[in-house]
């Protein structure tokens, strides 16, 4: 016991507590503090998620703007395409909600490598098809990779760098 009074999770001599706070800090919990946002600009992670979140938002929201004209090109009609966009969009906001419930549930790694595959799968439907039903797929996964570009971001910035520097990394 005199060589080791943490097996008795008895704190240090003068801390003022007979007891050690047993409590480990997870990393999405709100007590992890992270760093100060002039401390991040030191680091190698921060410049690899700026990276990371330049090129993934580059990729993802370009093909938003042609989605309508890419469903004309393949002999839709003007009406029929806007139905298409505006699936896209009412699935677009039920995936954000599903998205935040599952990275709640199951952590940001996981949830964020669903997102990049049902993106990557969706653009590639989307590019390599000339079928309407294909080219609908392709739209509705998508969107739920869309998801990883506007709701991931601050939740994975909030895990990686904490919540006292998370709206400031953000910005």
């Amino acid at each position: 016991i005199a060589n080791k009074p943490e097996n008795m999770k008895l704190g240090p001599f003068g801390a003022g507590s007979t007891t050690q706070n047993t409590k480990k800090v997870k990393i999405r919990d709100h007590d992890y503090p992270g760093y100060s946002f002039a401390e991040q600009l030191k680091r190698p992670l921060f410049y690899m998620m700026c990276a990371a979140v330049i090129l993934s938002c580059v990729c993802l929201y370009m093909v938003s703007g042609f989605v309508v004209p890419h469903f004309r090109s393949i002999g839709l009609s003007s009406s029929q395409a806007a139905s298409y966009q505006s699936i896209y969009m009412l699935v677009l906001a039920g995936a954000k909600l599903v998205i935040g419930f599952l990275y709640d549930r199951f952590g940001a790694k996981p949830v964020m490598i669903g997102c990049m595959l049902c993106g990557i799968a969706g653009q590639g439907l989307l590019g390599l098809s000339a079928d309407p039903v294909l080219g609908l797929i392709g739209i509705l996964l998508f969107a739920v990779g869309l998801c990883m570009s506007s709701i991931m971001v601050p939740l994975v910035a909030a895990s990686l760098f904490g919540y006292k520097a998370c709206l400031s990394v953000n910005g």
